[in-house]
């Protein structure tokens, strides 16, 4: 079954009308697919850049701890009091300094806030290692507000490695997850559960040298893989529950409770004090720090009769795909695929987001994301060389602006050979 459309509906409405035509082209290019295997291959994976506009679904890092210099003192041992601590990329708790062989926690998938003009993620994971090490061995859920549209996955990661999706577990914000981190005889089982829909994913057996020196329960700013970090999406809060270290509260450690910072000190996300429990807590974005100014009362005026005029809906403009000038069994895998654009010249200077997805026995896979902002002539483009023989589709969307919704097309479908 295919996976479930995550965008949110839009109507199209008639007073303003947009043509938005993509053409796919197939050139040819000089290199076979043979030339390109170094590129496909594990160690040259695909960097992300925050202004590159590609999909969270191309490897990110969910790096170890960046903690702020000077923030609070590190505290290790076991029953040894909490510690404040400040991060540039982590949110959360954690506990260091020992040996520790197991870590789970529960979270209901938070709604991450759509609108914005960038590229903002956030992630929700338990891992071992991390803090003290350059290793983590973590699982969890992330999402990605990609100028306005918002898409929900899970993932497993043995950092230093890329990030590896699970395709087959479908999140939705309202999700109750439970994930859980297992180390024994230097290997590690990574396991995640939708208690929601009864999906649940094992990852295969990993290997690794690392010695489980901290634990954690985290909500995190990935960062991608040239270590460009992203701005953390804003997902209103995120309440962890039931996170046990060696079956142990996090409270009978000597936990270190992390706020998230910029690199000029402003708090992005704090982290509430564990509960009475000793196993829960709260992450909380802060999406201003501007303190809201107290108004000084004036006198109410004598009230005059005014006439409140009609509402006037603005329309969104229509979306156009279309495969003009091949035949999509002319797409070849050696081949290069050129999506051009043309648009309205009132939409000059916005942004235009491309979505790719190949299908993978009934489902779809996401496989890039890629924005293009409109030229003054209404024209864009974007070259796409897909890895894989198979059937692809694309959409085009564009976000919500002044004087229009945001908007998006149909899916087209092709078929490379």
């Amino acid at each position: 079954m295919a996976a479930p459309d995550r965008h949110p509906k839009q109507t199209s409405k008639p007073s303003i009308t947009v043509a938005l035509r993509i053409v796919l082209v197939a050139l040819a290019t000089a290199a076979l697919l043979g030339g390109g295997a170094a590129a496909a291959s594990p160690a040259a994976k695909p960097a992300r850049l925050a202004a590159s506009g590609h999909s969270p679904r191309s490897p990110l890092l969910h790096a170890p701890i960046r903690r702020r210099p000077g923030s609070g003192v590190h505290v290790h041992g076991l029953g040894i009091g909490a510690a404040l601590v400040q991060s540039y990329n982590w949110a959360g708790y954690d506990v260091t300094g020992g040996s520790f062989a197991s870590v789970s926690a529960s979270w209901t998938e938070p709604t991450i806030q759509p609108g914005g003009t960038g590229d903002s993620v956030a992630a929700f994971w338990v891992g071992l290692d991390g803090d003290g090490s350059g290793t983590v061995e973590q699982i969890g859920t992330q999402a990605e507000n990609a100028y306005g549209y918002v898409t929900y996955e899970a993932w497993y990661e043995m950092c230093p490695q890329y990030e590896i999706p699970i395709p087959s577990m479908t999140i939705s914000p309202g999700d109750l997850m439970t994930a859980t981190v297992t180390r024994a005889s230097g290997s590690f089982t990574l396991t995640l559960t939708d208690q929601t829909t009864g999906a649940s994913y094992t990852a295969p057996t990993q290997h690794s040298s690392a010695t489980g020196y901290s634990a954690e329960v985290i909500a995190e700013a990935p960062s991608s893989g040239s270590g460009a970090q992203y701005p953390l999406a804003d997902f209103g809060s995120v309440s962890f529950t039931g996170c046990a270290i060696d079956g142990q509260p996090v409270s009978a450690y000597g936990y270190d409770q992390i706020d998230m910072v910029s690199s000029a000190d402003v708090t992005l996300a704090s982290t509430s004090a564990l509960g009475a429990d000793g196993a829960s807590f709260t992450v909380t974005p802060v999406t201003s720090t501007t303190p809201t100014p107290t108004p000084t009362p004036t006198p109410t005026p004598t009230p005059t009769p005014i006439t409140t005029p009609t509402p006037t809906t603005i329309p969104a403009p229509t979306v156009v795909l279309r495969l003009g000038g091949v035949r999509s069994a002319a797409l070849k895998l050696d081949k290069s695929v050129t999506l051009k654009g043309i648009a309205s010249r009132s939409l000059a200077g916005s942004k235009v987001v491309l979505f790719v997805q190949r299908k993978k026995g009934g489902t779809w896979l996401p496989l890039t994301r890629t924005t293009r902002t409109i030229a003054a002539d209404g024209t864009y483009r974007w070259s796409y060389r897909p890895t894989r023989k198979g059937v692809y589709r694309v959409r085009a969307a564009i976000a919500a602006a002044s004087g229009h919704a945001a908007v998006k097309s149909s899916w087209l479908v092709f078929r490379v050979t």
